[in-house]
């Protein structure tokens, strides 16, 4: 299978997009196609043994588009020439509309009249040759069954032009005086192609955000190799390579500080613009900027795996997709164009059975067709969730599709992961007790026990016996146990380092600890015991804090309604020292890592509504992915990520509430578009089929209807871009 991505060149509203689904979904070898009108792409999955790509563009050519992929620059050449075009159409249609007004207002006598109508003729025709797409794809939808907002233009400018031709005929050569409507004809044409101009210009601010991430991904690197230093595209990059980064330059790969101390700016990742101080081991992120100083990094990634990649990756896919709310709106668009048809053909056909002539029903016929046109319909959603994800992503807060963005604000339960989730994960030693053994040889063997460990106890034991320059040295025989202890082999001994679960299955007594451990416990700490050849010899004490917003944020959530849940391996009662601390009353404790996926089923099937689970490790990954919204927070790991719905970078649990706020604004805002949109149509489609002209004598010109159609749909794209005027906290 092969996925692949471009740009629709020349679609002209959402019926476009939806034509181009479903004849491609039709072809054999394509599992799927996604279409987005508000940001022009398509994404298609295809099987390359069984249909080939020229086979998928050739399709895409015969339906009236044109793919533009990543690599192509033509779209530049493109909107240069529709721009060229836009202003050709309003220049002539100005003419146009001051020689019908002329005549209106001024009677120059029957020579005049001609000649203008002849002008007037010219001028129309030549603004219908410059606007010819709106013919050629409008009919040609029209007579394929699927008509789109191009086939009503076509059709309502069409009859206008006919039937002026005919007045033109009947006037010059009859001398029998008619109404024409050259300049509608030329005035519709020219307001649509400058309103589709203007939601152009709109739509390219709501895609500022992923183009904002595309440019800051690091375009150069310089590479150090052999002693030597030389610069090549970043994009080359590969895990283990070893860069060099000086003041003010961007870092081009995810690594570690190997050399060099310096103060890195990662607002570019996660909004946040305090820098941050890095020295060796320290972890740095690609697109991040060094401030001062000089850095050697090396690389722990590929370059198409780093944090900014994913980040670009992320918001692409998630604009691709459609919540469902948007295949609703998809739906009633895709049934909207032949019923406006169809009124249009009755409501003109009624009045001239009730005794109208036929330049009053042309006049009805052309108003229904083109006030109705479907694109604010089409745009209500799709440019709101992109603003939403570019609002969300520029803030460090990644959301991976639009059906999690719609259903965030629908979260009753959350269950927060306890450790670096509610707490800073910033572990140390507290206390070391030990029995008939020396405190640094303890300390020494466990932390040699642990080395090596991607676990934050056994990390925090590590890096204590560092801190004390202790020798720590390689343990044969390593076996781990998940939830419970390691077991090594370190010289003549045989290390049990664990929790007390771990000691009660091996036999181990620590009854010599009882009152250490009670005391210990009480003060929330979690606790490390070691056994050295079947003996109790040492009790470590680890401590941990809570965040500083814990508090804050379940408060929010409690006011909200919303319940909050704390899981964590450690035991009851440090447990609940630190759910009492931040006001959490339901805890799970003792869990071991796959238990966990099986409380949040449990929770799931007690608790109505929608369920969130938060969490930052390898041993979150399976509960990410049982929750209905999983929520990796932080930097975590890439397992947690991936298995995640929603990325907070900047590891700081308000993004929980702001990403719950997000979704609120983003779902108001698509109502009252879609409000707006349907309630435009209800309200304007009747007027333009007349029903107020034998109340009050009020018929709706077709360039008016043209008019208020283009407006309809900028208002809907100013509207969403309020969305980027949220504030977080």
């Amino acid at each position: 299978m092969k996925s692949e991505n471009f740009e629709v060149i020349g679609m002209g509203c959402v019926s476009c997009a939806l034509k181009i689904e479903n004849n491609l979904s039709k072809l054999n070898g394509i599992s799927s196609v996604k279409v987005n009108f508000a940001t022009k792409n398509l994404a298609v999955d295809y099987d390359d043994s069984k249909i080939f790509f020229e086979t998928i563009e050739n399709k895409i050519k015969d339906l009236g588009f044109l793919l533009k992929s990543e690599e192509d620059d033509f779209e530049i050449e493109y909107k240069k020439e529709s721009n060229l075009k836009m202003y050709l159409i309003m220049f002539l249609s100005l003419i146009l509309f001051t020689v019908s007004m002329s005549l209106m207002i001024f009677d120059k006598g029957q020579n005049y009249l001609k000649d203008s109508i002849v002008l007037q003729f010219v001028l129309s025709s030549l603004i219908i040759i410059l606007g010819k797409k709106y013919y050629i794809n409008g009919f040609k939808n029209l007579f394929c069954f699927s008509p789109n907002m191009d086939s009503l233009i076509a059709v309502g400018t069409s009859s206008a032009y006919l039937y002026s031709l005919y007045a033109s005929y009947m006037i010059i050569f009859q001398n029998i005086t008619l109404n024409i409507y050259f300049e509608s004809v030329g005035v519709i044409i020219a307001l649509v192609t400058f309103g589709k101009y203007i939601e152009g210009v709109s739509k390219d601010k709501t895609r500022e955000a992923i183009k904002n991430l595309v440019m800051i991904v690091p375009k150069k690197a310089k590479l150090i190799k052999d002693d030597k230093e030389f610069e090549i595209k970043a994009s080359k990059l590969k895990c283990g390579d070893i860069v060099i980064i000086r003041e003010g330059e961007q870092i081009p790969i995810d690594g570690e500080v190997i050399k060099g101390e310096s103060y890195v700016d990662e607002s570019n990742l996660t909004g946040e613009s305090i820098p941050v101080f890095k020295v060796k081991d320290s972890k740095v992120y690609g697109a991040t900027i060094n401030k001062n100083g000089i850095l050697y990094v090396k690389a722990t990634k590929d370059s198409n795996d780093t944090v900014i990649s994913k980040m670009v990756e992320f918001v692409k896919e998630a604009m691709n997709s459609k919540p469902k709310i948007a295949r609703i709106a998809d739906k009633v668009s895709l049934y909207f164009v032949p019923f406006v048809i169809v009124v249009a053909f009755m409501s003109s056909f009624i009045w001239y059975l009730s005794g109208k002539d036929l330049e009053f029903c042309l006049t009805i016929f052309v108003s229904v067709l083109v006030i109705a046109c479907p694109c604010a319909l089409g745009l209500a959603t799709p440019v709101a969730v992109m603003v939403a994800m570019g609002k969300g992503a520029k803030n460090g807060i990644l959301i991976k599709s639009g059906e999690v963005i719609e259903n965030i604000h629908d979260i009753k339960t959350i269950v927060f992961d306890k450790t670096g989730t509610l707490t800073k994960g910033e572990l140390y030693v507290s206390d070391i007790f030990v029995n008939d053994f020396d405190e640094n040889e303890i300390l020494r063997l466990t932390a040699s026990s642990e080395f090596g460990t991607n676990h934050p106890i056994g990390m925090a034991i590590v890096k204590k016996g560092k801190e004390l320059s202790l020798d720590l040295i390689k343990p044969s025989d390593f076996k781990a146990f998940a939830g419970l202890g390691v077991r090594s082999k370190i010289n003549d001994y045989e290390l049990l380092v664990g929790n007390i679960k771990f000691m009660r299955k091996n036999d181990i007594d620590f009854e010599i600890f009882d009152r250490k451990i009670d005391d210990l416990t009480e003060e929330g700490k979690s606790l490390v015991l070691v056994a050295i050849n079947k003996e109790i010899k040492g009790l470590i004490a680890i401590c941990d804090k809570v965040k500083d917003e814990a508090n804050e944020v379940i408060e929010a959530l409690k006011q909200s309604d919303i319940d909050s849940v704390m899981i964590t391996g450690d035991n009851k009662k440090s447990a609940e020292k630190i759910a009492s601390e931040i006001g959490i009353r339901q805890i799970y404790s003792e869990v071991l890592p796959e238990e966990k996926a099986l409380i949040i089923e449990q929770i799931k099937q007690e608790e109505k509504g929608l369920l969130s689970f938060v969490g930052d490790g390898v041993n979150d990954a399976l509960a990410l992915v049982k929750s209905d919204i999983g929520i990796a927070i932080g930097n975590g790991s890439d397992v947690a990520i991936h298995s995640s719905d929603i990325v907070l970078l900047k590891n700081n649990l308000k993004d929980v509430l702001n990403s719950i706020k997000l979704s609120k604004e983003t779902i108001k805002t698509i109502k009252e578009n879609l409000f707006f949109a349907f309630f435009y149509n209800v309200l304007l489609i009747p007027i333009a089929c007349g029903v107020l002209y034998n109340v009050n004598g009020i018929l709706l010109n077709p360039m008016i209807a043209a008019f208020a159609m283009s407006l309809s749909s900028i208002s809907i794209l100013l509207n969403t871009l309020r969305l980027n005027k949220i504030r977080f906290d």
